[in-house]
């Protein structure tokens, strides 16, 4: 499985378990909504080939104070189908994680859970059925460090649970 992100993503090889057989191609600060970000994603799929991805992204978009969710859901979708096109065979999506950590150019936690909210409810109605499903992530309340944006060591075993959730249910793919 290749997981495609923001920091999380970047975070994610040294915070599980070395038997979590997963590769990371992660940028600090990416969001859907930028153009690079979407082509970074689609060429480290073409280089490693992964029959799975799961993309781990939003939170930055979410937190910018341009953000759009339509937006944002139709550069996901486009990122999404680009994955496909490239070999992927399933993607899962991860739902937008909580946060209480913001820039000071960014929007207020009020917006953002608002704006969480709702980009949640979407993805849950669009991604539904193979070969993109969105991932079943139930943060727990400690799941936040205390930079209020990046998971805690109880945040990190939670997402190490999903993606191994994620591997086990597809290795006849």
């Amino acid at each position: 499985m290749l997981v495609v992100g923001d920091s999380y993503a970047v975070h994610l090889p040294r915070r599980c378990s070395p038997h979590l057989a997963v590769a990371a191609a992660g940028v600090r600060g990416g969001c859907v909504n930028d153009d690079g970000f979407r082509r970074s994603a689609i060429r480290a799929a073409v280089r490693a080939r992964p029959r799975v991805v799961t993309l781990v992204a939003g939170g930055n978009d979410l937190a910018r104070r341009d953000c759009r969710v339509q937006r944002w859901l139709a550069n996901l979708q486009e990122l999404t189908l680009g994955l496909l096109a490239a070999g992927v065979v399933r993607v899962y999506v991860l739902p937008i994680p909580p946060r209480t950590g913001f820039p000071s150019s960014g929007v207020s936690a009020r917006i953002f859970r608002r704006r969480r909210w709702v980009a949640n409810k979407l993805l849950r109605r669009l991604f539904r059925q193979p070969p993109v499903l969105l991932l079943h992530f139930v943060p727990p309340p400690d799941f936040l460090a205390s930079d209020g944006v990046h998971p805690s060591a109880a945040g990190w075993r939670t997402l190490e649970s999903v993606l191994q959730e994620a591997m086990d249910a597809s290795s006849g793919i």
